[in-house]
């Protein structure tokens, strides 16, 4: 997800708050790169129902989407984001960001029962487990009964998060 706060009311209704809800990386490259192989690639998949991009909440989808990623100075990328919204029926408004982006870390919420590693390692390969620090998060209070839609042998699920080591210690 990449989300740009553009001033104070970022977020009301029909401001702007350019957001990609889903970067189609895979569709891109044929798999998951390692985030230190992001410098140089470009993301330009033309469909852009696979994005799921908008100009902002309750404002228009953003189409023509293009990503390119620069180099990393600590935990933020250089990203340069292109794309286009209907401003009406015969114009187009243009977007173009270009500057860092900051990397909050990954989130990854599995089923108690499935090892980290396991995933990890199906999503960036064998040496996965290696390239991140992984920290179990703590388990937020269970607020009231289990819900009636989730059997009573279905594990609970737990959330993990992952800070890539080439950035170095993760600061807090």
């Amino acid at each position: 997800m990449l989300e740009l706060q553009v001033d104070d009311h970022a977020g009301e209704d029909g401001a702007p708050t350019p957001t990609i809800q889903s970067i189609p990386v895979r569709e891109a490259f044929g798999r998951w790169p390692q985030l230190d192989e992001l410098p140089g690639l470009v993301v330009d998949v033309p469909d852009d129902a696979l994005w799921d991009a908008w100009y902002g909440n309750d404002a228009p989808p953003l189409e023509g989407n293009r990503l390119a990623f620069g180099s990393w100075s600590g935990p933020s990328i250089d990203v340069r984001w292109t794309a286009s919204w209907d401003l009406s029926r015969n114009h187009r408004g243009d977007l173009c960001f270009d500057g860092p982006v900051e990397l909050a870390g990954i989130r990854l919420h599995i089923f108690e029962d499935e090892p980290i590693e396991g995933l990890i390692t199906a999503i960036w390969g064998d040496d996965a487990p290696a390239r991140f620090e992984v920290a179990r998060l703590s388990q937020p209070a269970a607020r009231g009964p289990r819900p009636s839609w989730r059997p009573a042998n279905m594990p609970e699920t737990v959330s993990y998060e992952l800070w890539p080591r080439f950035l170095g210690p993760r600061s807090t």
